[in-house]
């Protein structure tokens, strides 16, 4: 819900009626047309709030997750700590 609300400013699920809010729960999770989310970030978000736990991404795949390696490893080249870490 965290990754959610920073990608797109509100959460996923809103709603003061416990039982709408549960229906919103299971129900895939849509995005707000007005922000341009990346395909691979929206597949990740998609995975995280899968209602259903046998069918959630486990930790150790988000982190096998295209969008996230290719972060990380772009953050790798851009770090001045990284690049120091090369040179030694």
């Amino acid at each position: 819900m965290i990754l959610y609300t920073m990608v797109c400013g509100r959460l996923p699920f809103d709603d003061s009626n416990l039982r709408s809010l549960l229906q919103q729960v299971h129900r895939r999770v849509n995005f707000p047309s007005k922000t341009n989310v990346p395909d691979a970030v929206k597949a990740v978000i998609h995975k995280m709030l899968q209602w259903n736990l046998t069918e959630r991404i486990t930790v150790e795949q988000l982190q096998q997750e295209p969008w996230l390696t290719s972060q990380q490893q772009n953050e790798s080249e851009k770090s001045p700590v990284a690049k120091t870490a090369e040179t030694k």
